[in-house]
């Protein structure tokens, strides 16, 4: 019970922060999308950030996953965490400086690669933008090892307020020197974030750990954590390679395309980090301390308790976002050089993301458990499978319906994923599911597709600026779905109460 009520508030304090800031985030893009709008430009910066940002992923996220439980065995056994520390940061910073050096010296064949549907004058720019963003590898490496100690210490707070440290940066740059670089200021606000937040999460992590002399050949631990990280590193490249894909056909249906699909999935992604990733990262080192101390029942518990709690927050979530997401875009980014074409691109490019939300969600809190037991080739097989359908879908989506078919051929993947993970994880946990968890989701399902009927009469009814349309709508929505789970006495709103206490 201490451990679920440490869970709750650990993930609250996570969300809280998150929160706070994921809306200075919004004010990033928000200025971003003021000064910059959606051109040509704006494509090739967000293909160029984007996939420096995917590198880092591929080789990173899977590292964090490995390093957390490897980091946990060591200082069970040693009382330290040291070691594995320095021998990480010393192998995984080379190979980050490697990679910028190839980045650097073929970026013309990379350029054509990313943006096939491009102009030579938008090529030579997504060049020059590679360049300077390449060697940011080295520091996305040294950011991450940090968080997965912190992360192993239960000190998740840290990690999360580097976005902070991101907006303030990007703002502060875009404001003093826009007249004088154009987009180069908010390039040097991203570089300067990267070195900002590096020294950060040092000082952080110097409580816990601190450098030694490396001794990489003969570490044990890092070997089995290359072992553990390849399958991951696999997958995920896979899954980033999704993305790549996703910029490089919208490319080829017309300018703007690619920034609409930006700005869409960072209001996406800001939800899914809020609540989904919150939950997650402590989840998944609260399942590492289950499964060292053989606690079965607890992480079982935990997985089904926090399973139908996400369900039961998203649902209502992803309506809100396909309903009202034309209002949602509109006070996001509606200003400055942001046009109405603008508003239509990117309004569709969130829907077709907003659909399939629920199903990440889901599909996130399984792999944390795959994680915990170490199953990673399950994560690459089912990385692979919806990469594959994605592309295919994208690719024929794209011709016929735009940015949306793009966006929403995601959301169809994360739901056969979501689909293949459920199946998957009861031949690793054979009781891991039961009835309860069935009639927990359900009547939230339900509940929430009734109180679209009252949304959808009064959004004919309201006329007003966006914000009003945006909180009246919303609001009459929340409420029909409160009343229901009350009239009914259903469990979920006295565990959300719970959660929100």
């Amino acid at each position: 019970m201490n451990d679920h009520r440490f869970i709750v508030k650990s993930t609250s304090s996570l969300i809280v922060l998150t929160i706070f800031v994921k809306l200075c985030g919004i004010i990033k893009q928000s200025v971003i999308a003021y000064y910059f709008g959606t051109n040509s430009e704006m494509d090739m910066y967000f293909i160029a950030s984007d996939f420096v940002a995917e590198i880092g992923i591929v080789f990173f996220s899977a590292l964090m996953i490995n390093l957390v439980n490897l980091y946990l065995e060591e200082k069970e056994a040693h009382q330290k965490g040291s070691n594995i520390f320095t021998d990480t940061t010393v192998v995984f910073v080379l190979l980050s400086v490697a990679v910028s050096l190839v980045i650097s010296i073929f970026p013309g064949h990379l350029a054509r690669v990313l943006a096939p549907g491009a102009a030579e004058e938008s090529i030579s720019r997504l060049i020059l933008y590679l360049r300077l963003f390449c060697f940011a590898l080295a520091c996305v490496a040294v950011s991450n090892i940090c968080t997965a100690v912190l992360n192993a210490e239960r000190d998740f707070l840290p990690g999360k307020c580097v976005g902070f440290i991101q907006s303030v940066c990007v703002i502060v740059c875009c404001i003093l020197l826009y007249k004088k670089t154009g987009i180069l200021s908010l390039i040097i606000g991203t570089l300067l974030f990267f070195i900002i937040e590096d020294i950060f999460l040092l000082i952080k992590v110097k409580k816990y750990v601190w450098f030694k002399r490396p001794h990489i050949f003969n570490n044990n631990k890092i070997k089995e954590l290359i072992k553990l990280w390849i399958p991951l590193f696999l997958s995920n490249s896979v899954v980033q390679l999704n993305a790549i894909i996703d910029k490089a056909i919208a490319t080829s249906i017309g300018e703007g395309n690619v920034s609409a699909l930006s700005y869409g999935h960072f209001v996406f992604t800001s939800i899914h980090s809020i609540i989904i990733m919150n939950i997650c990262t402590v989840l998944f080192a609260y399942f590492s301390a289950y499964l060292l101390d053989n606690k079965m029942e607890e992480l079982i518990t935990t997985f089904r308790s926090s399973l139908s709690l996400v369900v039961f927050i998203m649902i209502p979530i992803m309506v809100l976002c396909v309903c009202e997401s034309e209002y949602i875009v509109k006070i996001l980014y509606g200003r400055g050089a942001f046009s109405e074409q603008s508003v239509a691109l990117t309004n569709n490019a969130l829907v077709g993301y907003a659909v399939g939300i629920v199903f990440l969600a889901i599909r996130d809190i399984i792999m944390q458990v795959f994680y915990a037991l170490k199953k990673n080739q399950i994560a690459m097989i089912n990385g692979v499978i919806g990469v594959i359908i994605n592309i295919i879908l994208s690719m024929v989506l794209s011709k016929r319906i735009g940015v949306f078919g793009i966006a929403v051929a995601d959301s169809i993947a994360y739901l056969l994923v979501a689909i293949f993970s459920c199946v998957e994880i009861k031949y690793e946990i054979k009781n891991i599911w039961n009835i309860q968890v069935m009639k927990s989701v359900i009547p939230s399902v339900i509940f929430t597709f009734i109180s679209v009927i009252p949304l959808l009469f009064v959004k004919k009814l309201v006329h007003a600026n966006a914000m009003l349309h945006l909180l009246f709508e919303s609001g009459c929505f929340i409420l029909c779905f409160i009343l229901s789970l009350i009239i009914t006495k259903n469990d979920s709103i006295k565990r959300f109460i719970e959660f929100i206490k």
